[in-house]
């Protein structure tokens, strides 16, 4: 592919945080290695309007070869990419398995590692990408040699049932309609019916704004035995490694993974979801009955395929891999 002008876009999440921010100056630092033009763009207040103009300029949508960079956090991105870049947008996602290597509140900014995906903000629907051996080597190398851990066996035993939710209305909710708080309870019955008492915990998007103290004592009325995770502002990492977790399950959150690597049977609403095919459970009714046949490696290649570090990023490995697809 060719890329003849990336156009980065600072939106307000990447002016309050630094680490937002870093990614894109790694990426900005690396194009001229590859004579790519670059343009830093702030968005207001209101970015949505911002972009609403750019796509009314008519070089935006027939210029070839040019691509939009955005930290994947924002409200409405998918107006963004159909209505400005169409499917020539990046979009950048903080790996959840940045967990492993933080300590507290202490951030390794050249440490830490972002998914890269194009065309799309959900694994499954992003264009493929081939990293060629010697660029993989680097990247697997670099991944060990930060994320020290092993896969665990898994655990056939556990009593509570997580629930983890995704935040009401963001772009992990986009093909329910942003209806978080309604698939929760939908699982919650769903479990029910199936004559299932174990314990339910309910995990809310540490980012969520929502009173789950009192939506967690509405569903234990209904449905009994229900309670909130008490450890959601904690990392997914901490929390799970407190509790006797029998399963856990998501719509779409990335939250799933480190579950995974731990040894924890789990289950996957959203089908374009990375991680989906690495699951155990495809229905309620195989709760205690997971499939353990997983070869859950070939899911840590796909990540490691997807994602880069601060230094890859301002090396050029990134805008190299693309060239040369």
């Amino acid at each position: 592919m060719k890329i003849k002008c990336v156009n980065l876009f600072y939106t307000e999440n990447c002016i309050v945080s630094k680490n937002k921010a870093y990614p894109l100056d790694c990426l900005y630092e690396s194009c001229d290695k590859f004579n790519i033009n670059v343009c830093k763009r702030g968005c207001p207040r209101k970015y949505i309007s911002a972009f609403n103009l750019l796509a009314k300029r008519e070089d935006y949508l027939t210029k070839k070869n040019e691509y939009g960079v955005l930290v994947a956090y924002q409200i409405d991105r998918e107006q963004i990419t159909t209505k400005v870049f169409k499917e020539n947008i990046f979009f950048l996602e903080p790996m959840i398995l940045n967990d492993y290597h933080i300590q507290g509140d202490k951030v390794d900014l050249k440490n830490y590692w972002n998914k890269i995906l194009l065309g799309s903000v959900f694994d499954g629907l992003s264009k493929p990408i081939h990293v060629n051996k010697e660029t993989y080597k680097i990247k697997y190398e670099d991944f060990y040699k930060c994320f020290k851990f092993n896969i665990k066996p898994y655990k056939k035993t556990g009593d509570k049932i997580l629930i983890l939710g995704n935040k009401q209305k963001g772009f992990g909710t986009l093909h329910i309609d942003g209806n978080a708080i309604g698939w929760i309870e939908n699982k919650i019955m769903e479990i029910r019916n199936a004559g299932i008492k174990n314990e339910i915990l309910i995990r809310f998007h540490p980012a969520m704004n929502y009173d789950d103290e009192a939506f967690a004592q509405t569903m234990n009325k209904k449905y009994n035995n229900v309670h909130r995770d008490v450890d959601r502002r904690n990392s997914i990492l901490q929390s799970i490694s407190k509790k006797d977790i029998k399963c856990a399950i998501t719509y779409n959150s990335s939250a799933i993974v480190p579950c995974i690597i731990e040894g924890i049977p789990t289950m996957i609403d959203f089908p374009h979801n990375i991680s989906k095919q690495y699951t155990n459970i495809n229905t309620i009714s195989e709760i205690n009955d997971p499939n353990f046949k997983i070869d859950r490696e070939l899911l840590i290649k796909k990540i490691i395929n997807y994602s880069w570090n601060r230094q890859h990023m301002s090396d050029g490995l990134v805008w190299e891999t693309y060239l040369q697809n």
